[in-house]
């Protein structure tokens, strides 16, 4: 099979401006039998010139594939003056021996990922700030290059979380938990009404494992499957977050019924042990609601991010609750599908009462 998709790229290297390519090595197998691989592809010389993605079985995964062609596509016809070199230049989606395949151009880095699992990195509070500082400045050049524009919370709800949760509700059903969230959520848009929030283009997976850095700095944002626009700025503020106190406890070493460097996961832990066995859970409440200087850090970014787009932190109930939502959607995966809408239980017990304070926010 790569040799095939060899032979095509050498037939098409002029109109593709590439050199002649030879098979690299394979840098990604999806668990899922339905998914794809990943391979590298080198020049005579050795050196990555391409990357193509190629679903693990014929018919599989294309339409996964289109989505990420069609979203590269879309983000490059911003003229991207800021972040044009950290995004892949998409190449060709063809069928290669029955198989549909996704070639784009090659981007430096690594991913923040092999930084996040070396011993000791996340338990380090200023190896972790550096992580979260790369990360908001490339989604401020990111979001600069795009063009956020500002609509109301009002409108936000009506074009972006009123569909989401009609999908959640025919998709995954509807609990009385849910049922009774859905109507604070409708009161939290009433409060809301005319407050600003950003649309913008979203890459929709910015995690740990698709943010490639060169130093402490980020080269290359990879997998744009789920990207599109419009849509809501602060899913990719929600998502880089979440993905990182997420696996904070396959990362941090053991220390009593903690972690090293974190005691407070550990309280947040035991607090919502009853929602779920999802090991996720805990790393991602610690980080959006937890104590310590993990969650001062969290705090600190996406306070940041929200002076940055003009609109109050007060909304972030309204915006969290629809990002998590959308999470239990994204993945057809029972275990994760289940452990965000746990998640998303856990939130709703802790915004029980949660009502907008700001002279800003309330009318």
């Amino acid at each position: 099979m790569i040799d095939e998709v060899v032979r095509v790229l050498a037939e098409r290297s002029a109109e593709l401006r590439l050199l002649q390519l030879r098979p690299g090595v394979v840098i990604g197998v999806d668990a899922d039998p339905a998914g794809k691989v990943t391979m590298l592809l080198v020049d005579a010389e050795g050196r990555a010139r391409a990357v193509a993605k190629v679903g693990r079985r014929p018919g599989t995964d294309g339409r996964h594939l289109t989505d990420e062609h069609e979203a590269l596509v879309r983000v490059r016809r911003h003229a991207l003056l800021r972040a044009g070199s950290t995004v892949p230049r998409p190449l060709l989606l063809e069928h290669v021996a029955g198989r549909l395949v996704l070639v784009t151009s090659v981007l430096k880095g690594a991913p923040l990922s092999v930084r996040y699992y070396r011993p000791g990195h996340v338990s380090s509070a200023s190896r972790v700030r550096e992580d979260f500082a790369a990360a908001g400045e490339w989604l401020a050049a990111f979001q600069s290059d795009t063009e956020l524009h500002t609509v109301s919370c009002a409108e936000a709800w009506h074009t972006q979380l009123m569909p989401l949760f009609a999908r959640y509700r025919a998709t995954v059903g509807w609990s009385e938990w849910e049922a009774n969230l859905y109507e604070r959520v409708l009161r939290w848009v009433d409060d809301f009404g005319s407050v600003p929030v950003q649309l913008g283009s979203v890459h929709g997976d910015y995690c740990i494992g698709n943010v490639l850095l060169d130093g402490t700095k980020v080269a290359g944002v990879v997998d744009w499957e789920l990207g599109r626009e419009p849509a809501l700025a602060l899913t990719d503020v929600f998502k880089f977050a979440a993905s990182y106190g997420s696996f904070l406890d396959r990362a941090a070493s053991a220390r009593g019924d903690g972690l090293a460097g974190h005691p407070g996961w550990a309280d947040v832990r035991t607090r919502w042990a009853a929602h779920s066995s999802w090991p996720n859970l805990a790393g991602f409440l610690y980080a959006f609601h937890g104590a310590g200087w993990f969650p001062e850090v969290v705090r600190d970014y996406l306070a940041a991010n929200y002076l940055r787009m003009g609109c109050p932190a007060e909304v972030q109930p309204l915006f969290l609750i629809g990002f998590v939502a959308e999470q239990v959607l994204t993945l057809d995966n029972p275990v994760y599908r289940q452990g965000y809408r746990d998640v998303l239980h856990a939130l709703a017990d802790m915004y029980d009462d949660y009502r907008p304070v700001s002279a800003a926010v309330t009318r």
